[in-house]
């Protein structure tokens, strides 16, 4: 039997849901000296998402601007721990090779990608799943990604 291809390329970033993004990558940036990237609110309006670059992952830090999940989350378990996200070279490719996954929602998310959490929640963690797609995504104002090869390095 060949060895399988893995799903995932890399831990794209980790999610941490915040307060104040602000002061959040202040402690981080003074504290271990991360460098600012994107600081994007997401086309929805629901939240703000600030990444710092942490060498070969970034951190990222989710200040919810409304009601919804990451608000849901704040007031349920405090600032921490949001999620992990993996980063895949086709999106929808990936959802359909998941058990229960292929009818999970793909949202457009920050940095020009797009993001699916999926259902399962393997050691109680949520996983959000990152890259592009070559299907148009509901409110996402960028056509679709072209059927090219996707670089596997930090995105955006």
């Amino acid at each position: 039997m060949a060895p399988r291809e893995p799903l995932a390329q890399r831990i794209d970033h980790i999610g941490i849901v915040v307060h104040d993004a602000d002061a959040a990558a202040a402690y981080y940036r003074d504290t271990f000296g991360l460098q600012p990237g994107a600081d994007v609110v997401l086309p929805d309006g629901s939240a703000r998402l600030v990444y710092l670059e942490a060498g070969d992952t970034t951190l990222q830090l989710v200040q919810p601007l409304r009601a919804g999940p990451a608000a849901d989350h704040l007031a349920a378990r405090g600032e921490g721990l949001h999620h992990v996200c993996f980063a895949v070279s086709d999106l929808r490719h990936a959802l359909a090779s998941l058990p229960n996954e292929p009818d999970a929602v793909v949202s457009p998310g920050g940095r020009g990608l797009h993001v699916s959490f999926i259902g399962a929640r393997p050691n109680g963690v949520t996983i959000e799943l990152t890259g592009p797609t070559t299907e148009a995504v509901p409110g996402d104002e960028t056509p679709a990604a072209p059927e090219v090869a996707w670089d596997s390095g930090h995105p955006g």
